[in-house]
Parts: structure tokens; sequence; C-alpha cells
């Protein structure tokens, strides 16, 4: 999903042909990163406990 929104970002900038404006892209990918990603583990890992962390040792986080 956070793929995918980073990925619409892009390909809208680039697509109304504004390059400059790709250096925005980075400002959400931040936001999600270190803000609604760290969030979002914590209440996963309160609610599954050691099934989330086992599968967080085998899911990479972005792809």
């Amino acid at each position: 999903m956070y793929v995918g929104l980073t990925s619409i970002y892009a390909g809208a900038a680039l697509a109304l042909g504004q390059v400059e404006t790709l250096t925005l892209v980075a400002l959400p990918w931040a936001i999600v990163n270190w803000i609604v990603i760290p969030f979002e583990e914590a209440r996963l890992r309160e609610t599954f406990g050691q099934t989330y962390a086992d599968y967080c040792r085998r899911v990479r986080r972005w792809l």
C-alpha cells in the first residue's frame, strides 16, 4: 500500500512534467516510514505478540 502511494506521487509528478516536484515525494515517504509504520507496528505487536514478531523477521517492511 505504501509503495503504491509513493509510486503514485512520483508518477503524478512525472506525468505533469514537474520533475522538481519529485523532491516532495520524500516528505510523504518520510512521514509514512518514521511515523505511521512504527505506530502501526506497535499496535500489531500489542495485538498479536510473538506471532507478529515472527512475521516481522520473515517479511521486509517495504518490499
